[in-house]
């Protein structure tokens, strides 16, 4: 956990620094995926000091007592609250960002449909965007904050199982299943866009000079665009790929947990809570894929002094 704090802070500072230096990297798509790289990176940083503080003070109360099938336990006031500032850090980060993913998709969407090729930030308005994340960030802490204060003081285990907390779950689940719902017909439209301006690409057959330089230059940018989309989807992807575990997961939790006992429902709880620490792992990979799938990106990353990428470096140079 701690090891994908220290690397995705990394790669999320590279970006900045990259976005902060190159201006013609300051696109609308570049900013609004920094901006959540940054998010998350916030998110991961005090979810683990908040989980630090609660694995050090219950090391040998959980599975003991859910072994003697002891129903109750009462933690101490630091342990609730710690709990409680995890539980609403988590609430509002999974309503907000993955409709995050939903603003940038529907950005590439509006620039292959606007079909001028012009990715400068101020030919976007960018208003109606940060708007919609807005009002989902205000959405989220108004269920962070229920899912805080309904977080109960007596409770089985870490508590994930009690009717208050079960609300703020689905309310997550239903953000994250709508928003990964949109976003993929967002993908899909877009898929059906670029398959059409593949066909509609003009070949420059004119002796015309001027036409022919206008005509590639259009074809180039709309190749840029379509090359830029890809980058995007697959970070789309790697962003749902590493909440699928938990997602499931947590609605497994919610359907079946009044059917177990005490033992197995601790130990289901305890998966949970392992599958929702792959999302710290999410937190290096989307960085990491952004960077990877950006040959400018890639190459400045490669040319950082870092022992490990010599060898890489070299064998580039050679090539």
């Amino acid at each position: 956990m701690y090891f994908g704090v220290f690397l995705g802070s990394f790669f999320t500072l590279f970006l900045l620094y990259e976005l902060y230096c190159r201006p013609r990297l300051r696109t609308s798509t570049n900013v609004l995926i920094v901006i959540i790289f940054c998010s998350d990176c916030l998110r991961t940083i005090a979810c683990a000091i908040l989980e630090a503080v609660v694995l050090t003070k219950t090391w040998n109360t959980s599975i003991t007592n859910c072994e003697n099938e002891i129903p109750v336990i009462h933690y101490s006031p630091v342990i609730i609250n710690s709990c409680r500032a995890t539980m609403a850090i988590r609430s509002i980060f999974n309503v907000t960002q993955p409709f995050g993913f939903v603003a940038i998709a529907y950005e590439r969407l509006y620039m292959l449909l606007k079909r001028n090729g012009n990715s400068n930030m101020n030919a976007i308005r960018l208003k109606h965007i940060f708007i919609w994340i807005a009002v989902t960030f205000f959405f989220g802490i108004v269920i962070g904050a229920y899912h805080a204060i309904a977080y109960p003081p007596s409770n089985t285990c870490y508590g994930q199982s009690d009717t208050a907390s079960r609300v703020a779950m689905i309310i997550q689940l239903f953000c994250i299943f709508c928003a990964a719902f949109i976003g993929s017909l967002i993908y899909v439209k877009i898929c059906f866009t670029v398959r059409k301006h593949r066909v509609n690409l003009i070949t420059p057959i004119t002796e015309d000079r001027n036409m022919r330089k206008r005509i590639k230059r259009m074809n180039t940018l709309q190749r840029k665009n379509i090359q830029l989309t890809k980058q995007t989807f697959i970070i789309f992807l790697s962003f749902f790929f590493w909440r699928l575990p938990s997602t499931v997961l947590v609605f497994l939790n919610l359907i079946i947990v009044d059917q177990l006992r005490y033992k197995s429902r601790c130990y289901l709880e305890e998966f949970t809570n392992l599958s929702i620490q792959l999302i710290f792992v999410a937190t290096i990979t989307d960085p990491l894929v952004y960077i990877w799938t950006k040959s400018a990106l890639k190459q400045n990353f490669l040319q950082l002094r870092f022992l490990p990428l010599r060898f890489v470096r070299s064998t580039i140079n050679d090539q």
